[in-house]
């Protein structure tokens, strides 16, 4: 299992868990921006991100995030195109991301997130 594999494992894990704390700091760089389809602004800065993660494990309960490409930038850069389906009493929700990943302190965090809804 690669690195950003581990890493992306552990996202999905801690959006689980509910621990939205441990989540942001493990898995998000202190300079990260979210933005999306349907969304009124790019997030940033702690509390932002923080409201955007508290929505996504609301709304999101039963969580699964796979890598469908990943594409290195540099040694301490990688680009990501991501899965995200959540199984709800609704239907599923399906979206997709393009996230870059950044070393921080030895660990990939997420650097930049944008995602819009559907599946590849």
């Amino acid at each position: 299992m690669t690195d950003i594999v581990k890493a992306v494992k552990n996202l999905e894990d801690l959006f689980e868990s509910g621990d939205v704390d441990r989540l942001q700091n493990e898995c998000f760089s202190p300079d990260v921006m979210i933005c999306g389809e349907g969304a009124p602004a790019i997030a940033s800065g702690e509390a932002f991100i923080r409201e955007v993660l508290l929505y996504v494990m609301k709304e999101t309960p039963n969580l699964s995030i796979s890598v469908i490409e990943s594409q290195p930038i540099n040694e301490s850069a990688v680009a990501t195109w991501l899965q995200w389906i959540s199984p709800t009493d609704d239907g599923v929700i399906e979206f997709r991301s393009l996230t870059v990943w950044t070393k921080h302190e030895g660990k990939w965090k997420i650097l930049s997130d944008m995602f819009g809804v559907g599946r590849f």
